[in-house]
Parts: C-alpha cells; sequence; structure tokens
C-alpha cells in the first residue's frame, strides 16, 4: 500500500497511463526502487539525498519519459538551495524537450523559494521557447503572483509569438494597477487583431480604477471618436459600472447613433421603474427624432420588464403628454397606447 500510495502521490500530475508506463519500464531495473528511495528521503527532510537520487535517474532514463518527467519534478522541489534550483531550471528550460517541461515545470507554482530568480528564469524561458511551454510559462508565472510579474509579462507581449501573446493578455486580468489597465486598453483601442480578447480580459478585471479612467478619459474628452466613445461605453456596460447611468442619460442628447446605441444597451441592462421619469425628461429635453425613437423603446421595455404596475408608467405618460409639443405628443400617445394593449392581452391570458 505505501508503493501505491507513494506512485500516485508521485506520478499523478502525469497520469495514470503515465504511472502504468512508469510501473512497467521500471519492473526489469533498479528505477523503481530509486524513485521510491528518493521519495522517502524526501518525505522525512533528506532533501540532499533525494535530490542526488532524482539527478541521478535524469542522468539515466533519457528513454523513459514519465520517468523521467517524475525524476525532474523531485529534482525541482528537493533542491537544496537557491544555487542549486537556479542551476537545474536553467538546464530544464535550455537542454530538455518540450514534453518534459510541460509535465516537469507546473511543480515549481508550489515553491516560493528564491522568488524573484526563478520568475527571471522563467521569463528568460519564455523566449525561443515552444509555444505550447510559451503559454504555460505565463499561466505559471501569473499562479506564482511574483512581484510585479503581470507588469513583467506585459513588457514580453511585442516579442512573443501569437499564443504567448493571447496568454499574456489572458492572464493580465489577474494583474492590478494601471499598468495592466493601461496595456489592455491600449491593445482594445489601438490594435484590430487583439481588441476583443483584451475587452474579456478588461471586463474581468477587479481594477475599479478602470471604470473612471474609462469615464474621463474616453466619454469625457470631446476630441475622442463616436467609435471609442460607444466602445468604452460597451466595456464600462459589460463591467456592470451602473453607477455611470446618469452620465450616459446625460451623454444621450446631441451623441452619434453609434454612442446611442451604446448607452440605450446599458440603460436596458441596468435599467428601472425609477427611470421612467428620466426618459421622458430627456425626451422632452430632446428635438431629434431618432433619440426620441430609442428612448421610446427604452421606456416601453422597462415599464414591462420593471414597473410592477402599468398605471405608474401609464401615470407619467400622461404627465407628459400634457406638457409635450405636438410632434413629442404623438410618439407617447403611441408610448401610452402600447402598453395599454400589453396590459390587456396580459390580463386575458392570466
Amino acid at each position: 500500500m505505501y508503493i501505491v500510495n507513494t506512485l500516485k502521490k508521485m506520478f499523478f500530475p502525469i497520469g495514470l497511463i503515465g504511472c502504468l508506463q512508469i510501473a512497467v519500464l521500471a519492473a526489469d531495473s533498479s528505477n523503481l526502487d530509486r524513485l521510491l528511495t528518493a521519495e522517502a528521503d524526501f518525505e522525512i527532510g533528506n532533501n540532499m539525498a533525494a535530490n542526488t537520487s532524482y539527478l541521478g535517474l535524469i542522468d539515466s532514463v533519457s528513454e523513459d519519459l514519465p520517468l523521467r518527467v517524475a525524476a525532474w519534478r523531485g529534482a525541482l522541489k528537493s533542491s537544496a538551495s537557491g544555487e542549486s534550483l537556479e542551476s537545474l531550471l536553467k538546464r530544464l528550460l535550455k537542454n530538455e524537450m518540450a514534453s518534459v517541461q510541460l509535465r516537469a515545470l507546473p511543480v515549481l507554482g508550489r515553491l516560493r523559494l528564491m522568488d524573484e530568480v526563478v520568475d527571471n528564469l522563467l521569463i528568460a524561458g519564455m523566449a525561443g521557447s515552444d509555444p505550447v511551454v510559451g503559454v504555460m510559462l505565463v499561466e505559471l508565472l501569473s499562479s506564482r503572483n511574483g512581484v510585479d510579474v503581470h507588469s513583467r509579462l506585459v513588457g514580453e507581449f511585442s516579442n512573443s509569438n501569437d499564443q504567448v501573446k493571447g496568454a499574456i493578455i489572458e492572464v493580465s486580468s489577474r494583474g492590478s494597477g494601471r499598468a495592466n489597465s493601461d496595456f489592455l486598453m491600449e491593445l482594445i483601442f489601438e490594435s484590430e487583431e487583439w481588441s476583443e480578447q483584451a475587452s474579456e480580459s478588461l471586463v474581468a478585471m477587479n481594477e475599479s480604477s478602470v471604470d473612471e479612467y474609462l469615464s474621463q478619459f474616453y466619454l469625457g474628452d470631446d476630441g475622442v471618436s463616436a467609435d471609442h466613445k460607444a466602445l468604452a461605453i460597451g466595456l464600462l456596460r459589460n463591467r456592470g459600472a451602473v453607477a455611470y447611468k446618469d452620465d450616459f442619460y446625460r451623454m444621450l442628447i446631441g451623441s452619434e447613433p453609434s454612442v446611442r446605441s451604446a448607452i440605450t444597451h446599458a440603460l436596458r441592462d441596468w435599467g428601472e421603474a425609477g427611470d421612467l421619469d428620466t426618459i421622458l425628461r430627456v425626451m422632452g429635453q430632446s428635438k431629434e427624432s431618432a433619440l426620441r425613437s430609442a428612448l421610446s423603446r427604452l421606456f416601453v421595455s422597462l415599464a414591462q420588464t420593471q414597473a410592477k404596475d402599468q398605471s405608474i408608467a401609464i401615470g407619467a405618460l400622461d404627465k407628459a403628454i400634457a406638457s409635450a409639443d405636438s410632434s413629442l405628443k404623438a410618439t407617447l400617445v403611441k408610448m401610452k397606447q402600447a402598453l395599454i394593449r400589453e396590459s390587456e392581452q396580459a390580463s386575458k391570458v392570466n
């Protein structure tokens, strides 16, 4: 039972098949005994002896992939000093095949030794690595969460292959501070290739300053294009930045079609019965038929989905009709008729 449990613990990361391969390939040799001895030494804290055994296995089992992976993982976790770990990691990143790197390196996610040195080596190892290994290194670095590691990954973006670039964008959502948010926003607004993926990461980013930055620099600047404003509004909408709802209502009058569409989509998501009076007020302030039409649809939608009693919405409409100009009055009457029809149909169903 000790052997079974030890094997399960040691080889779980390489899967059941790999474990069985090790047992079969080691059956006619001393390799299994050497593995068990190394593991036993490691369990009792005899790291030096364990490390020596693991390194010996690495040197002697070049054709046995599962056993080689297990030996590398053991060697990494049993390294007794910073220098030995650094030397071992350099060897693994420089000389070992990608299939071994992929299975052995993740053990570093649980090691907190020499964080900065390990992170430096892993970042350096990204250059020229197999694309799949490069992606794994990005994930590993992010999971280790070393000092400024996400900012440093951003610095590697331009020199990386497309797979690694995608991974850097994805893990940037886990970072914090302006370096990561600025990186993502630059891609969103300036890069056609990476804009969509960067948007997903920015939406997922747990950084409150992102909302303020989007509002201040993309919505508050008259020099920003309509397309960029609409994109910023969509990001705020997807981030659930409901605090900016009143700002969106103020922006509606005189806004470009793309901006108006983005705002009304956000207001439909965030709307509540208390917004009905605000919608009618904005309709009264604007002479734009397109805006009035968009707001009329928003009003009816919110009245149907958010107002518990249709009479509240109809009462608000009656009040607005009394003071509206002829053009707006015709629109308001149509809205009222639509709500009455909807209410009558709902009564028949019930």
